[in-house]
């Protein structure tokens, strides 16, 4: 996959941010080719923490007295995006989570919370599929006798899920907690690997060559 110039840009301003942190340290830039599974694991683990802070923040906005319908819907529908992308397939060849790896025949309650969500974010939130969060209805209006309006017409009552109860929110918490160790191994494991990958290929003055800082 080509980089364009929007990634370069971001990529750049993150070597910048390195170089210019003042850590007692030396860094090097590790091609992509042998970083990349390191570096997609640990983006999964952003997705989940932002997940898990989202709906922490739910449950104190539901329990306001005055709440705001909008910022509700967009941080549950956000929250479950962020959670699906962990596990969906991708055009850039990143890595995922697969839930046959991620969860035994004993973690039954945190497997079932884990379908509940991937089913809102394929059926409900990212497509638009027949689901129990989303409804709507088609009234066909005749007028009587003697109305002013004589043409047949139809409305659209239509009615969303905005957010779920609190209880169902902290088993989505759970199952983020349940998933980070599962994920920390995973990054430990893709750096032990691009650790051998990187000095197996590359020359200790090959290496020095990466050096940003």
């Amino acid at each position: 996959m080509e980089t364009t110039d929007k990634q370069q840009k971001l990529i750049l301003s993150l070597l910048e941010q390195v170089r210019d942190a003042d850590e007692p340290v030396f860094s090097y830039a590790v091609p992509n080719i042998f970083s990349k599974r390191l570096a997609s694991f640990a983006m999964i683990r952003e997705d989940v923490l932002f997940s898990k802070s989202a709906f922490e923040s739910l449950i104190q906005l539901k329990a306001q007295a005055e709440q705001d319908s909008i910022i509700i819907s967009s941080l549950y529908y956000a929250a479950i995006i962020q959670y699906g992308r962990c596990f969906n397939e991708n055009k850039g060849g990143h890595s995922k989570l697969e839930p046959s790896d991620i969860f035994t025949d004993q973690d039954v309650e945190v497997n079932k919370t884990h379908t509940e969500l991937m089913d809102l974010r394929n059926s409900f939130v990212a497509h638009r599929d027949d689901n129990e969060y989303e409804q709507a209805v088609v009234i066909m209006q005749i007028p009587k006798e003697n109305a002013e309006e004589s043409r047949v017409g139809f409305i659209i009552k239509s009615l969303k899920t905005i957010s779920p109860s609190e209880e169902k929110l902290q088993s989505y918490i759970e199952l983020c907690n349940y998933l980070m160790p599962k994920i920390e191994e995973k990054i430990q494991k893709a750096g032990d690997k691009t650790h051998d990958s990187l000095f197996k290929n590359f020359e200790p003055k090959y290496i020095e060559m990466l050096r940003i800082k």
